[in-house]
């Protein structure tokens, strides 16, 4: 062992061997056009520490390199070498030219270390089974290599850098070349950067980036391993950065794998620019490109790339190595630039548009999980692949979501946002929408089945899945304003319909739950069989169909709604009938709500008459009656009246007061009354005059006005009205209005029918046809049928033609007559007139 000392210039070279030692003050220097430093292989050592440089001076090599082996390996061989002065070269600055089969290298620098004209500042490219080769660049250090890779570390080497390593021109800042095993750690105060790649290599490498690290390629890539086996490991807290130069061939990806990557990202991975072709093919800068494997972006963490974020394939856009796991808890953002500097024709092919934040390539069982922010398109191509979205995706240039080919399976959670087209590709795919607060879906196609599995979920555009739709009982779905949903529905939670125009709903909707009616018009067309009720929250809901509304109760919510049955949808019923003929309970029909009863044309006299012991709500109209089961309506008393469309509708009655008569002569209309009983009102009033001779006045209102015995004078007003003049001989007005006048009292004989003064006659002033109606009691028109009068039993005229004709109409005096025997023995009977030439039919008539 020697122990050697410079404390002065020198231009002598040195050997050293085995377990000599060489320290260099900080006054000392060795300058030389040699080898400044040789390292004997060939003498025996005790390794470690084996030969131990400590150099805090100056040592240089103008012509050749600083440190050299040299001779053949004899035993394990070690050294140690400190630097805390400046060590530079034109050469290589420390050079090993062989294997170092069990030796060790260890590096200490803080001060400067330097390659000026073509060799790199560490080639230890030929250690290929040293036990241990340890890189440390302090904070402080350079190591620089001006026309060559800074390093090249050897197999398994490990770097750890708190300084700067820098190479200048097209070269690395550490290249392992095709040395596997071989680990980076670049602390806070760490800069790698390289004029083409920060880190390269052949072989699957190790990097860990710290927070304030810093590595940059400046015409490539921060870290570019063109692995074809192993499984690069990185994690980034720091700063990672491929850029590009500009030149004819720049491709500029933060992370470049041509194998697997596992790589945990919390720092910035970014790919700034690219232009130019390599290999004949445009350039795309990417934030990462790798052939498969894992990434994790964890919060804070952002994944940039100036054409795409990240790029999976086999490194020539074909398949990718693997199946790839992303997941994303921070930001990944492509920039979506086409390429650059090529000829326009080429352009499209390898444009990143519609997959500008992940473009997965092959037919792998992928999967990606954002709860963060994806910008840029994503796809997915072929296999069974799985997205599951609980953060933003948002569309640049194309659809959100492209799963390509494959049964897919698309997972949203509520409060998720997806901006852009969500497309499921080729194959059978899955939406499934969970969470337990509430979410939007926007544009879907080639998606084949929805799946509610939780939350209160809202359809914001119109969509259809052909396998149909599934609701869980924990789950609401929406379908919003103006959008149309094709597929059956299976609903075991809440279905709800929100428009506020008009909604058509064809498919079959079937399961446990219910469905909720939520404003506009809309239309159940199916014969459904869903058995959780119907909430007619808002606006109006059509029954098209039987059983329409499922099995289920119809409730009515707050506010004014009406419900629509159509004809397909009940089935009219006799008046002794004492079961429903819609097979749904109607409940909490209340103020401001109607049905319509499409089916059931409306006519003067229609009725609705409600059982509050059985709960049977019995509509009648020109001979035809329905019947609905009400449960807790809020009033008990119905009228009836025209839904503008030739059907019935059903409201609350407006009970107005009642005057009674009190057998004198009354008065009755809007300035007079009974002694002690309130004026009439606009309301339904009812109105009874019983004897004496009386003159009752309806207002506004569906009036019920009845004179009783005696000549009376009655005009209903404005409304639809019933009207019975009674006995006597009475003149009555119907007014606007639809109104029925009644005939129920005995008739005179008829052979006195021109002077009986206690005869039933009755003159109608404005009789409408089409309009008003004539009802008939049977228990005094005795042999005519129930409901709307036929025409065999009508004739016109005085005198009967045959045994049916029963009621004769003369047109020329306006006289009604009743003819009980037909053309028998017995005269006809004049019960009413009509104003002289009124066009009047059988249809006028009415027999209750």
């Amino acid at each position: 062992m020697t122990a050697n000392l410079v404390d002065t210039f020198t231009t002598t070279p040195l050997d050293l061997a085995a377990n000599d030692t060489l320290a260099v003050a900080a006054v000392g220097s060795i300058v030389t056009s040699d080898v400044a430093i040789t390292w004997e292989l060939g003498d025996a050592a005790i390794a470690p520490a084996g030969v131990v440089i400590a150099n805090d001076g100056y040592i240089a090599s103008t012509g050749d390199r600083a440190i050299e082996s040299h001779g053949s390996l004899n035993g394990a061989q070690a050294i140690w070498l400190t630097n805390t002065g400046i060590i530079t070269s034109a050469d290589d600055t420390f050079k090993i030219g062989n294997t170092l089969t069990g030796g060790t290298v260890l590096i200490d620098n803080y001060g400067t270390m330097e390659s000026t004209d073509g060799g790199q500042v560490f080639d230890f490219n030929d250690v290929e089974a040293a036990l241990s080769i340890v890189i440390n660049n302090y904070e402080g250090g350079l190591i620089r290599a001006t026309d060559a890779d800074a390093m090249r570390p050897g197999s398994g080497a490990v770097v750890n850098n708190h300084g700067h390593i820098i190479s200048e021109s097209d070269n690395d800042g550490i290249d392992f070349q095709d040395d596997a095993g071989g680990v980076v750690n670049n602390g806070a105060t760490g800069i790698i950067e390289g004029g083409k790649h920060g880190i390269t290599g052949d072989e699957a490498v190790t990097v860990f980036n710290d927070v304030g690290g810093t590595i940059i390629g400046h015409d490539g890539s921060a870290v570019n391993i063109d692995n074809t086996s192993g499984t690069v490991v990185i994690t980034n807290y720091g700063t990672m950065e491929g850029r590009s130069a500009e030149t004819g061939d720049s491709d500029g990806d933060a992370i470049d794998t041509d194998g697997l990557l596992a790589l945990d990202n919390y720092g910035s991975i970014m790919g700034l620019g690219h232009e130019g072709y390599h290999d004949g093919d445009p350039n795309l800068s990417e934030g990462i490109a790798t052939g498969g494997g894992t990434i994790n972006n964890f919060a804070g963490g952002e994944i940039y790339g100036y054409g795409r974020a990240i790029q999976v394939d086999d490194s020539a856009n074909g398949a990718a190595l693997s199946a790839t796991t992303i997941y994303n808890e921070g930001t990944i953002e492509g920039g979506g630039h086409d390429p650059e500097g090529v000829n326009p024709e080429d352009v499209a092919p390898f444009s990143p548009a519609g997959n500008e934040a992940i473009n997965l390539v092959g037919d792998w069982a992928d999967v990606i999980t954002n709860s963060g922010i994806i910008i840029g398109g994503v796809m997915m191509d072929g296999g069974a692949d799985t997205l599951t979205n609980s953060g933003t995706m948002s569309a640049l240039r194309g659809s959100a979501v492209d799963m390509g080919a494959g049964d897919d399976q698309i997972n949203l959670v509520t409060g998720s946002i997806v901006n852009g087209l969500i497309d499921g590709g080729a194959d059978e795919d899955t939406i499934a929408l969970g969470g337990t607060t509430t979410g939007e879906l926007f544009d879907v196609a080639n998606v084949e089945t929805l799946m509610v599995e939780g939350g209160s979920w809202t359809l914001r555009a119109t969509q259809t899945y052909s396998n149909g739709i599934a609701i869980a009982a924990s789950a609401t779905l929406t379908v919003g304003d103006g959008v149309t949903l094709g597929g059956d529905v299976e609903v075991d939670g809440l279905f709800v319909i929100e428009n506020s125009g008009i909604a058509l709903i064809g498919q079959a909707i079937s399961g446990t739950g219910a469905v909720e009616i939520a404003g506009g018009s809309t239309t159940l067309q199916a014969a459904n069989t869903y058995a959780g009720g119907t909430l007619l929250a808002g606006g109006t809901l059509v029954l098209a169909a039987a059983s329409a509304a499922g099995s289920g109760d119809i409730t009515f919510g707050d506010g004014a709604q009406m419900l629509v049955i159509g004809e397909e949808a009940l089935n009219p019923v006799a008046l002794s009938n004492a079961t429903a003929s819609f097979g749904n309970e109607i409940v909490d029909f209340g103020a401001g709500d109607s049905i319509d009863l499409a089916d059931l044309a409306f006519a003067a006299g229609a009725s609705a008459d409600y059982d509050a012991a059985t709960g049977l709500l019995t509509v009648s109209s020109y001979g035809v009656s329905y019947q609905l089961m009400l449960v807790d309506p809020e009033a008990t008393a119905f009228s009836v009246e025209s839904d503008g469309a030739g059907g019935t509708s059903i409201v609350f009655k407006n009970v107005g007061v009642t005057i009674d008569g009190n057998g004198e002569d009354n008065i009755v209309n809007a300035s007079d009354t009974v002694f002690g009983q309130p004026l009439p009102t606009s309301a339904d009033d009812t109105i009874s005059g019983k004897g004496g001779d009386d003159r009752l006045a309806g207002l506004a209102g569906n009036d019920d006005i009845r004179g009783g015995k005696g000549d009376d004078r009655i005009d209903g007003g404005t409304g639809n009205d019933l009207i019975d003049g009674g006995q006597g001989r009475n003149k009555v007005k119907g007014g606007d209005g639809a109104d029925a006048f009644l005939f129920d009292t005995a008739l005179g004989d008829g052979k006195h029918a021109a002077a009986n003064s206690t005869f039933s006659f009755t003159k109608i002033i404005d009789f409408t046809h089409g309009e008003d109606l004539v009802l008939l009691d049977q228990s005094i028109f005795s042999g005519l049928s129930l409901g709307p009068l036929s025409e065999s039993e009508f004739a016109r005229g005085k005198k009967a033609k045959d045994a049916d004709d029963h009621i004769l109409y003369q047109k020329s005096k306006g006289a009604v007559w009743f003819d009980a025997d037909g053309k028998g023995g017995d005269d006809a009977v004049l019960f009413a007139k009509v104003a002289k030439g009124t066009d009047m039919h059988a249809g006028d008539f009415l027999v209750v």
